[in-house]
């Protein structure tokens, strides 16, 4: 008994570590984004990179933009949104696959080693078969993990033809013996649906650059929405944070005289170390625009939190107090309408400022707007543009304990 050394696990740890690609607002440069900023920063990385493709194509579009087409946009950010998450959890469970076998010991004289997989019970549904992947994630059955995947991307990925997945019950219903090897057979399956993968992700991006969400849809991309829904389903109930489509905006950006600015959500850290994660990210975005004149703006000092009856609290003021709810000052919206509202009372000729966000602003988003808006020394007209008229989800309850928060906050700052 040896330990298992098969070269084809080097092509798929070769797979594993290479970089995600992305085209650039430019339409010539790919920006590559390394595995582990997708695994090692705090921020949902997919998240990000889809509201960027949305904001961004917002922006090309420019302030003509009609109801059909922003309906036309959200069902492209679905849809590029189910792609993201799909190769995410394929690369998520490949990785444990490699290092389970990795880790065992077999007979090398074996040219293939046959992966049994056993019968399960109370699944008979695509439905079935993605809770028990997503929400055992951390069971003893690798093999079987990845045989049910593969075989499910292979009918979303590579057969020709429409399924409903009912077929699917074949595979659970029975003993059934996956007759891909660990040699070849297996990489190329695997190297074949992370390639179509790539390249359903690089068509999409370029519906976005051309800002043309006009595209016939296959029956690739119908089996890809059931797939899409039923994952979204299973996700959603059962909270699994990293693959949930976060309901608040995660990337905005505006431009201003000349100057794109952009920020994700989040507070940062008061200096972004250049050889830090979140740097690298943030370098890959401004890559992505494609532009010459590209800032990005941190929290300031003067980031407002409005309360219902118009008072306000500043970041320095909550940050002073050492308080501990980040999520009063962590919106885009926010940390650009501070940015604007500094900018842009400099000038005396009125101008139409366009902020596209993903979502509609939150409830707290909206406070400020209006009170910047209403400001008479801001001469200017802030349009939102957004494909979901629905607002970002936050509870009352959340909203009105930082209600609290603030009222305290701003009853201390006056003493």
């Amino acid at each position: 008994m040896s330990k298992i050394d098969f070269e084809e696990l080097k092509d798929i740890e070769d797979i594993l570590e290479s970089p995600w690609e992305f085209k650039s607002f430019d339409e010539e440069t790919t920006v590559k984004i390394e595995q582990k900023l997708f695994n090692r920063l705090h921020l949902n990385c997919i998240n990000v990179i889809n509201d960027f493709y949305v904001v961004e194509s917002l922006h090309r579009i420019g302030e003509k933009v009609d109801e059909k087409t922003l309906e036309s946009l959200k069902q492209l950010s679905n849809e590029f949104f189910t792609l993201l998450s799909m190769k995410k959890f394929y690369l998520n469970e490949l990785r444990k696959f490699k290092n389970h076998i990795k880790s065992l010991d077999y007979n090398m004289d074996s040219q293939k080693v046959w992966l049994k997989i056993n019968k399960l019970k109370n699944i008979d549904n695509l439905e079935g078969v993605l809770e028990y992947l997503l929400v055992n994630k951390n069971n003893f059955m690798p093999f079987e993990r990845f045989c049910i995947l593969n075989y499910i991307y292979k009918i979303v990925f590579i057969d020709e033809g429409h399924s409903d997945f009912s077929i699917g019950r074949e595979i659970l219903d029975s003993d059934f013996i996956y007759n891909y090897s660990i040699t070849q057979n297996l990489y190329d399956l695997v190297k074949n649906i992370v390639d179509v993968i790539n390249d359903s992700i690089k068509k999409l991006q370029m519906l976005f650059i051309q800002a043309d969400y006009k595209k016939e849809y296959t029956e690739e991309d119908i089996k890809l929405e059931i797939f899409g829904k039923e994952f979204k389903r299973v996700v959603d109930k059962y909270n699994i944070s990293q693959y949930y489509k976060n309901k608040n905006n995660c990337y905005a950006s505006v431009k201003l005289k000349q100057i794109k600015y952009i920020t994700v959500n989040g507070i940062e850290p008061e200096e972004i170390k250049k050889e830090s994660n979140l740097s690298k990210f943030i370098e890959c975005l401004k890559e992505l625009l494609g532009e010459n004149n590209v800032k990005y703006v941190k929290i300031s000092d003067n980031t407002q939190y409005h309360m219902p009856n118009g008072d306000c609290i500043l970041y320095r003021q909550y940050d002073k107090l050492g308080e501990n709810c980040n999520r009063m000052f962590t919106c885009c919206e926010r940390k650009l309408l501070s940015k604007i509202d500094s900018k842009m009372k400099e000038f005396t000729t009125k101008k139409v400022i366009i902020l596209p966000v993903t979502k509609y602003p939150c409830e707290l988003c909206q406070r400020t707007l209006i009170s910047v808006i209403s400001d008479k020394e801001f001469i200017h007209k802030i349009k939102i543009k957004s494909p979901r008229k629905t607002k970002g989800g936050l509870k009352k309850s959340f909203i009105d304990d930082m209600d609290q928060r603030a009222k305290i906050i701003f009853d201390k700052s006056k003493n």
